[in-house]
């Protein structure tokens, strides 16, 4: 009729009345509109379409059968203007002729595809029963696969519409990954994505913007998304991860979100855009750009201000608010580390025990302190029962064990240092039992309560240990000593901080302060490397560092760079006696002192290692060395302990790895190994403490000057050997590694041997003694006493805390293991126990600038020419 009605208008002869297209079968039109999940971005697409063939074809020929995810799961079914009715099992087969049109993805965008050859049978049924299945599918051609577009009449939304030849279809199309990721990427910040804000997102770049079908993908993926059938979001597991791509992203891109983000959801009320702008800005680090996005993003730090200020008055339904956010977010350390202040209260009355990654503790302690009011200080004392650590009250232990006492005032913070667990605890009337965790033993833990931290950890009985236990002193180790007895080593605490670092530090972990053990000889023992001595030499000081017994392969590998014929073949050896080596090369300081001479080239320093000194004259300087430490012996060590010491447990070129810089040693750094860098030559010898140690806590095993051994070179045979020891003649040469200031990378390597006449000096030669231990050796004792340990000692809490005072107390129990602790408390002064102030650091690295070295020697590599 509008069509007649213009042509009458402008006057136009009518020779025939113009029609309608209809579709020639003039029967029935079937659409199969697939309703899975994943597909729920097209809803609207899907609805348009059906309305469209609608309008075109004729409400009343129009037959809808609604399926998930496969044809053979049909929901219900409508003919023309009908009723909706439900049925079961699949569709069947249509009259000959009949138009199908498919509105769906055949199964290719479903996970692994699973649908795909379910959807593929379907269209070779409908064929076979001379039905005409035609699919308009909402991907590019790229993803649609032969065997799909063999069986019905494909076209592609994000394509031309035209059909698809099966010719130019791949058997199995890869999905578009790297798509997909940027996608997930721009949703990072997104907590409720609607269809028009993933479509929205998705058209933003070229990159996704031609693939369609990244909108089921995202909408279904697996373990990146949390989906419902309103809106979908990054999951909770995942969301670090995308968060931590989102903050990579250019300035322009992530403007460009926040905006279209913004623009989405300015008709959602306040809670969705505060929340996603609070993230964005966390994870940018800046504020949003000028204008309107600037103003919401103020609005909206105001507005999550006054939700919490709010928070116990009774406003709305804030709890249950405060229980979904955290819920959702409160795995996001960033956001909650940009909002404590905003956050903390609504975590505390979300009445759950679970405390936020990233919230400040005083913002935590303020929280809960303004909920629960004023509390009073309760004290409880730590008890370990085997494994296990509770919290009981004073009064309700025995006041003649010495359990450390923790003041607590109302409920306190529990965390692990791993970040596997941060919870709010109150302990009641009876006491409590504090969570650890899986594998307690790999991490330390804190409590918070008020102005009062400690810190407790899972100690094993160090490897060195000949036996522990607890006296009335406290936790003690049995150590071996180059004096013959084995000496009574006690726990000390340390007023130098939290510790930081990994835990355990290393199985040879334990605190004792330095104490006299015999004439010029003191021992310790540190949290890092275990067991030393500190001996004095005059005014000079040498530290050793104890080397336990054991085993390691000699030698090198036959794939090792720069190897020599005499490293081969390997072999193994068993070091049956510990050995104390000094951890550093002896210093110009210690030789004087001993001497009184100066034989070195370079002077610059008394902290420089001694060279251009012969083996004959290192033998005088230990005898001297023994009359200075009576019932000490001195000497160098064997090649086999040198190597054993060097390699520290590794099995690489290095006692690091397998490649070297002039940031790891001095050495000849002009040089490469391997297809390593060049780097620095200084041309001379650096301070001794130079460089990290390795993992016995010995500095400079490779390079700066060459190390005599106290025996001759011996040829290897590959046999197990048990202390071996090479040839020791009057006129041998003695055995030199580790490579000096001068020599080639390749000569630095652990395995890597030389030698010299016994006489021969050199600005590349110096030494570093051993002093042995008797005899004595590390025993396994049938009954071991392990402790427990808890410290507090000075250190802030947090930024805004001020010093507080020290104290310790020593917990000791009949389990397997040991706890070590330390915190800060004021007042905290158990009876009973008289605590004494700690003076040491944990660990002296003795570490400096990094510096390279090199040696001249006339060997060249195997297969060097």
């Amino acid at each position: 009729m509008p069509t007649l009605v213009r042509r009458l208008a402008r006057a136009e002869n009518i020779r025939r009345l113009p029609r309608r297209s209809r579709c020639a079968s003039g029967g029935e039109v079937w659409i199969v509109l697939d309703r899975a999940q994943r597909l729920l971005p097209y809803d609207t697409d899907f609805d348009q379409i059906v309305g469209e063939v609608a309008r075109l074809h004729g409400a009343a020929g129009l037959r809808l059968w609604v399926v998930c995810e496969s044809p053979d799961a049909v929901l219900w079914t409508r003919h023309g203007r009908g009723p909706e009715e439900g049925v079961r099992g699949r569709i069947p087969v249509p009259p000959p002729g009949t138009p199908v049109l498919i509105l769906g993805d055949l199964g290719l965008l479903s996970p692994g595809r699973g649908q795909a050859e379910a959807w593929v049978a379907f269209c070779r049924r409908l064929r076979d029963g001379g039905a005409d299945p035609v699919a308009w599918l909402p991907l590019s051609p790229r993803l649609v696969s032969r065997q799909a577009a063999r069986h019905a009449r494909v076209h592609c939304l994000g394509g031309d519409l035209h059909p698809l030849r099966p010719a130019r279809c791949a058997e199995a199309p890869p999905l578009p990954a790297v798509a997909l990721d940027s996608l997930l990427t721009r949703l990072a910040c997104c907590v409720r994505v609607e269809p028009a804000l993933l479509r929205s997102l998705r058209l933003m770049h070229p990159d996704t913007a031609a693939e369609p079908g990244l909108e089921a993908l995202v909408w279904g993926h697996p373990s990146a998304v949390t989906a419902g059938y309103r809106f979908c979001e990054i999951a909770r597991t995942r969301q670090a991860a995308y968060r931590a791509r989102f903050a990579a992203l250019d300035a322009a891109a992530q403007d460009e979100i926040l905006c279209r983000m913004l623009a989405t959801h300015a008709h959602r009320g306040r809670s969705t855009e505060t929340v996603e702008a609070l993230i964005w800005r966390a994870h940018t680090g800046r504020e949003a750009p000028p204008g309107e996005p600037a103003e919401r993003m103020a609005a909206a730090a105001a507005w999550l201000a006054r939700v919490a200020a709010s928070a116990g008055a009774g406003l709305g339904d804030v709890a249950e608010y405060a229980r979904d956010l955290l819920f959702r977010q409160g795995g996001d350390a960033a956001l909650c580390r940009d909002n404590s202040q905003a956050l903390a209260p609504l975590w505390a009355i979300s009445g759950l025990d679970d405390i936020p990654p990233g919230l400040a503790p005083r913002d935590v302690a303020d929280a809960r302190g303004r909920r629960d009011g004023q509390a009073e200080e309760a004290y409880f004392r730590l008890v370990q029962q085997g494994l296990a650590l509770f919290l009981v009250p004073r009064e309700h232990t025995n006041p003649q064990q010495s359990w450390p006492e923790i003041t607590v005032t109302g409920g306190f913070e529990w965390s692990r240092s791993d970040g596997t667990l941060r919870c709010w605890l109150t302990p009641g009337l009876s006491g409590i039992e504090l969570p650890l965790g899986d594998r307690p033993e790999t991490a330390s833990f804190t409590l918070v309560s008020g102005q009062r931290q400690y810190q407790v950890g899972l100690l094993q009985q160090p490897s060195w240990a000949i036996e522990w236990g607890i006296e009335s002193r406290g936790l003690y180790a049995l150590a071996p000593s180059p004096l013959g007895e084995p000496v009574r080593l006690f726990w000390q605490e340390w007023d130098d901080g939290f510790w930081t670092g990994a835990w355990p530090p290393s199985a040879r972990a334990f605190r004792a302060i330095a104490t006299p053990i015999g004439p010029n000889i003191e021992m310790g023992a540190d949290l890092e490397f275990g067991l030393y001595l500190e001996v004095s030499l005059g005014r000079a000081k040498q530290r050793f560092r104890w080397i336990e017994p054991g085993e390691f392969m000699m030698g090198s590998e036959k794939s090792e760079v720069d190897r020599f014929r005499d490293e081969s073949p390997q072999h193994l050896v068993q070091l049956t006696d510990g050995f104390w080596l000094a951890e550093t090369a002896c210093s110009q300081d210690v030789w004087v002192e001993v001497t009184g001479r100066y034989p070195s080239r370079f002077r610059d320093s008394p902290q420089n290692p001694v060279e251009n000194v012969s083996w004959d004259d290192v033998q005088s300087f230990l005898r001297k060395v023994e009359r200075l430490l009576p019932g000490v012996k001195a000497d160098l060590p064997s090649e086999a302990e040198w190597e054993y010491a060097c390699r520290a447990g590794s099995r690489t070129s290095f006692g690091w790895g397998d490649g070297i810089t002039s940031k790891q040693a001095n050495y000849n750094a002009t040089e490469r190994y391997a297809d390593g860098p060049t780097g620095e030559w200084r041309q001379q010898t650096v301070p001794v403490g130079s460089f990290a140690p390795n993992a016995w806590g010995l500095f400079q095993m490779h390079g700066n000057v060459w190390e005599w051994c106290a025996d001759g070179r011996r040829e290897y045979d590959g046999a197990t050997l048990v202390n071996p020891r090479g040839p020791e003649g009057r006129e041998v040469y003695r055995v030199v590694r580790g490579g000096s200031w001068n020599a080639r990378p390749g000569l630095l390597r652990s395995a890597c041997r030389s030698r010299r006449l016994r006489g021969e000096r050199g600005s590349s030669q110096g030494f570093r003694f051993s002093l042995q231990s008797s005899g004595v050796g590390r025993t396994v004792l049938d009954v071991v006493l392990p402790a427990l340990t808890l410290e507090a000692s000075a250190g802030p809490m947090a930024e805004d805390t001020g010093n507080l005072s020290q104290s310790s107390r020593v917990l000791f129990s009949a389990s397997q293991q040991a706890i070590v602790g330390r915190g800060e408390a004021q007042d905290l002064a158990p009876t009973g126990f008289d605590a004494s102030e700690a003076g040491a650091s944990f660990v002296d690295s003795q570490s400096g600038a990094p510096l390279p070295s090199s040696v001249r020697d006339s060997r060249k590599p195997e297969g060097a020419e």
